[in-house]
């Protein structure tokens, strides 16, 4: 391994007098779905993200497998459909492996609908269904036959509670009592969660480390608050047995509040609280983007004032949720690095603030710097996603917008759903003449094998995933957090962090891996730390599951995809990582570098070798000029 960043450290490094490409527009490739996009997930662990979509009727949900990243197409296949009850419209999905096989199962989020009655199922609640998946098939009988697993006010949350690598939910019962459901083999027990005010729904609650000690907490959005629990190892919870692990903030002052989204978006190191809002109750006069700054007990306006990047006297606002009978789109940003920079961009739905009623488009907000203010960074609209249908039609409302790596290049693309008549549209656009910058990409997996692969470590210890004939790899997994820092090429130490699969609930949809942009220059990542979620369930001090997870890696390639197995996962020295180069146009152009610069060191290496030997028949001549005998 050393070898190897050596040499790629050389190649990197000619890259800096390589010829970079600039650009700021996109070049659109627009591939058409039918259907409402629910999720991403790697169902059949090829390493590509398939698409989980409910159809336009919301009676059935199908599983895309990409199958050509070229041509960025996706399979449907007839074993990978389920069907709900006549009486039922589906609202959500959520893959994760909830058996422990390393299989990706399915959570079925459900409602009745508004016309249905039912005598033994609270109709005002969520039905929860597990359908198990075997890489190639799903069993459908639970849905089919209407075994409702349980029911929940809200939409779950995927979390990892017990720290098992195997899918947990938040969910909250009737009586606003909140619990974590903790799976294994498709069963579950339940345990109490502190708090029972009523949340949110449509939710933004989320699993990700808001404290900075890499461990993850959970973020709650009621109704009238928002809630923090910081969730600890044993040890700190010994230690301040009567320190109160929960925080609670007052929302914004605004007539309408968005919901949550949890990024760094300054790159400081440390995870930013980001909420749209709209001064209005119309979100027609104005709209900002704030953050809760923790110094100054408030949040802050870092946005304001979006202005249309082509028609410069048009204002832009957020719209308001989409609903549609029991499906509830709510207004949110999602997040990426769209041109690599190492600062996050958002992408959120906006309208014509004069004429909220006009079409609505989804906009990336680029993050910039911020010259007018002692905050650093703002976003401004940057770029109009403008989608092709096949079928073009004035009845076309765009209702979510995502991001996805569509080619598995390091480049986030867009994924835009509308909704047209009577049924939904998925555009996937990949952005083709994208900054060429830097990036390296993290995916966490959980590890776990598809079969028995025990064996011992050092004849002590057990694992199920220790054997290397049996390689753990498993599923997406949720809750994760990577951390790095770098030196750019200003000499200007950055760090930067991020949580992976941190909200899941209300059609989230965020990327089931984590992008950072490295810049224009080719920088390796100095420092690479991983940490996972730890057994909050566990009462022994013996207990390692309850101990910080924390692993580190230095001097990580640009350009590459780093796949983490955190396999024993109670022995964060033993994980490990997989790298997987991903060569951009400045690689090619490194090369070519590289053999332009060998081409003129032969040529003055050929030139003085020469001239020396000229210079030594020069001065052999002199020398039988003068000793003529030598001859």
């Amino acid at each position: 391994m050393n070898k190897f960043y050596s040499f790629s450290q050389l190649i990197y490094l000619l890259a800096i007098t390589s010829t970079l490409i600039n650009g700021d527009q996109f070049k659109i490739k627009s591939i058409q779905l039918d259907g409402l996009l629910a999720a991403f997930g790697d169902f059949n662990s090829d390493k590509y993200s398939d698409l989980f979509i409910i159809n336009s009727s919301r009676q059935s949900f199908e599983i895309q497998k990409a199958i050509d990243l070229d041509y960025y197409s996706f399979l449907k296949q007839p074993n990978l459909t389920c069907s709900c009850s006549q009486n039922e419209e589906i609202v959500g999905l959520i893959p994760s492996d909830f058996f422990g096989d390393a299989m990706m199962d399915v959570i079925i989020i459900t409602k009745f609908r508004q016309d249905a009655y039912s005598s033994k199922w609270d109709s005002t609640l969520f039905n929860i269904y597990l359908v198990r998946g075997t890489r190639h098939s799903l069993d459908c009988k639970s849905i089919e036959n209407q075994n409702i697993l349980f029911q929940s006010r809200i939409q779950p949350l995927l979390l990892d509670y017990n720290g098992d690598m195997i899918g947990d939910l938040l969910v909250q019962a009737s009586n606003y009592s909140r619990y974590i459901y903790l799976f294994d083999s498709g069963n579950y027990t339940v345990v109490d969660l502190i708090g029972n005010e009523q949340i949110r729904t449509p939710n933004s609650n989320a699993f990700i480390d808001l404290d900075n000690d890499y461990i993850p907490d959970l973020f709650i959005e009621g109704e009238n608050v928002y809630e923090y629990i910081y969730l600890k190892p044993l040890g700190d919870r010994n230690q301040d047995p009567n320190k109160s692990p929960i925080s609670r903030l007052f929302k914004p002052d605004e007539a309408i509040v968005g919901h949550s989204t949890f990024i760094d978006y300054n790159s400081d190191g440390i995870i930013d609280h980001l909420i749209p809002v709209c001064g209005d109750y119309g979100c027609s006069k104005s709209s900002s983007i704030v953050v809760w700054n923790q110094e100054e007990i408030s949040y802050i306006k870092i946005a304001t004032n979006f202005i249309d990047p082509v028609n410069k006297k048009k204002q832009l606002c957020f719209v308001k949720e989409f609903s549609d009978q029991q499906l509830i789109i709510p207004m949110r940003m999602r997040h990426a690095d769209v041109d690599g920079d190492g600062f996050i961009d958002l992408v959120a739905l906006m309208t014509d603030c004069s004429n909220p009623d006009r079409e609505k488009f989804a906009y990336i907000l680029k993050n910039v710097p911020n010259t007018q203010s002692k905050y650093e960074r703002t976003f401004k609209v940057f770029y109009k996603i403008e989608p092709k249908y096949k079928t073009p039609s004035e009845n076309t409302e765009v209702i979510l917008a995502s991001f996805l790596d569509l080619a598995e290049d390091g480049n986030p693309d867009f994924v835009v759903v509308s909704k047209q008549n009577d049924k939904f549209i998925i555009n996937t656009i990949v952005n083709e003449n994208m900054v060429d910058a830097c990036f390296f990409k993290v995916l966490v997996i959980s590890g776990r094998c598809y079969e028995d692969c025990g064996k011992s470590i050092d004849n002590k210890i057990k694992s199920p995933f220790s054997n290397s004939n049996a390689l753990g790899y498993g599923t997406n997994q949720a809750g994760p957090s990577i951390y790095y820092s770098l030196v750019d090429s200003e000499g200007k130490a950055r760090k930067s962090c991020a949580g992976q699969l941190t909200q899941t609930a209300d059609l989230s949809l965020q990327m089931p891996y984590m992008i950072f942009g490295l810049g224009m220059l080719p920088n390796f990542v100095d420092l690479l730390t991983a940490s996972l979620p730890i057994n909050y369930t566990s009462t022994s001090t013996l207990d390692k599951s309850n101990n910080p997870r924390i692993q580190s890696w230095t001097q990580i390639v640009p350009d590459s995809q780093v796949v983490i197995i955190p396999n024993p996962i109670d022995f964060p020295s033993l994980w490990r990582i997989k790298l997987f180069l991903t060569p951009s146009d400045n690689v090619l152009s490194t090369f070519l570098t590289l053999i332009v610069i060998c081409f003129l060191l032969s040529l003055v290496i050929f030139f003085l070798w020469r001239r020396e030997v000229l210079e030594d028949r020069l001065e052999q001549k002199k020398y039988k000029q003068y000793w003529p005998e030598s001859k």
